[in-house]
Formats: structure tokens, sequence, C-alpha cells
């Protein structure tokens, strides 16, 4: 994409934009109890990231049937559209800087829009929870890794901003910038693909800033900001 301009950024949401893991881990939990199977806490970590359907059959016994994994999957669904808050589920907040990084898209003369594997609904319901809504433009749902490129090339995107590797191979796709942030389950060498791997979204202003100014040469690694960013996160 041009240096001299950042017309559309878009951002994955789980542990990019939003702190959903410890619902999304009480959700799982409440869900597989439901059908008489245990939460194993490593593998649902090592499954943070991927498409429910996928994180559902790696925490069934092997082999499991499609349809119990359908089964859980809905059981899921229906614990996480309870009111933030309720049954007994964590809240979900924005992650450190989310909303200064936003701000600083529009501040750019850009719009921000979310793509996420989660269902489209369910990204417009989080982004209300966590006090994001009013800076994002448009979201898009149910899309994984390099399925995330079409929504992104439909936006115009040129920047894509994620936690996961399957994230940097969707901007990598949609042929824009691949920023990836270490605020997920995978650190700077599993993210190594990205053009810029920052620590934390403190850093992604003075980065869009390098953009929209035209100085080339955006390092590949950058530190977290320091403490005391937007006021909403």
């Amino acid at each position: 994409m041009p240096t001299s301009a950042v017309p559309v950024v878009g951002f994955d949401l789980d542990q990019t934009l939003v702190d959903s893991g410890p619902r999304i881990t009480s959700c799982l939990r409440a869900a597989l109890a439901e059908v008489g199977v245990p939460l194993d806490d490593a593998v649902a970590e090592a499954s943070r990231g991927l498409p429910l359907t996928s994180t559902v059959a790696a925490l069934l016994p092997a082999g499991a049937d499609p349809a119990l994994v359908a089964d859980v999957a809905a059981r899921y669904r229906a614990q996480d559209r309870r009111p933030d808050g309720e049954g007994g589920h964590p809240l979900v907040g924005p992650m450190p800087h989310a909303r200064a990084a936003l701000e600083a898209v529009l501040a750019t003369g850009g719009r921000a829009v979310v793509v996420s594997a989660k269902r489209t609904e369910a990204v417009g319901r989080v982004l209300v929870w966590a006090g994001l809504d009013d800076l994002v433009a448009s979201v898009t749902g149910d899309l994984f890794g390099v399925a995330k490129a079409e929504a992104l090339r439909a936006e115009g995107a040129g920047v894509y901003v994620g936690d996961h590797p399957a994230d940097v191979e969707a901007a990598r796709a949609a042929g824009a910038l691949a920023v990836a942030v270490t605020t997920g389950a995978h650190g700077t060498a599993e993210l190594a693909g990205a053009d810029v791997v920052l620590d934390d979204l403190g850093a992604l202003p003075g980065w869009l800033g390098g953009l929209s100014g035209g100085r080339p040469g955006a390092p590949t690694t950058a530190p977290a900001a320091p403490a005391g960013g937007a006021p909403r996160g």
C-alpha cells in the first residue's frame, strides 16, 4: 500500500482489540459441562484464536461425532449470548490501548473495520461491551485465516492487525501490510512473518504515523508503549 495514507485498517477481535479470553474459557467450560466433558485448559489455550468448531472438536474426545461438535458449539453460543457479566462469565473489556489505536486510525482520516472468526452478531455485541463500537465502521464475522482476505479487500484495507499467525496470512492474501501483536497466545517468533510485530496496541499509533507521514522502513519489531494510554483502554 502507499505510505502516504492509511485509508482503512482492519483489526482482528479477540485478544487484539478485546480481552475476551477469560470469558471464552468460561463459556467453553460451561458448554462442555452440559455434555459431561471437563475442559482441558491446556488444549483450550493451544486452540485460542481458532474458529469455534475447531476449538470444540479439539476439546472433545478424539473422533467425536460432528453432531456433538455442532451441539456443543451451539451450547457455547447460548452461554456467550448472556449479557456481559451474567451467568458467572467474566466481563469483556478492551485490550490495553485499543481505544487509542482505533482513534489513531480515525485521526489519519481513515476507517477502522473488524474482520473476525466470531459470528458477525457476536462481534458487534462484544464491541459494545468493550465500549469500542463507536470507533468501528463495519464488522464482518465467520472468517478465519486467508478467508478473511476477501472481506479485507472489499473494505480496501491496507493494513490488518491481529494476534494469530493466521491473521498474518490473511493480510498477505489481501495484499495488506501485516501488523501482529503479541497479546494473544503467540509470541514474536510465531508472528515473524508480519511486516511489524508489536508488544501491544500501544505502539500502533506511532507506527501508523510513520506510514501516513511517508517515513519508510517501519521496524520489524517494536516495544510496548508506556502505561497510561487512552482512558478507555
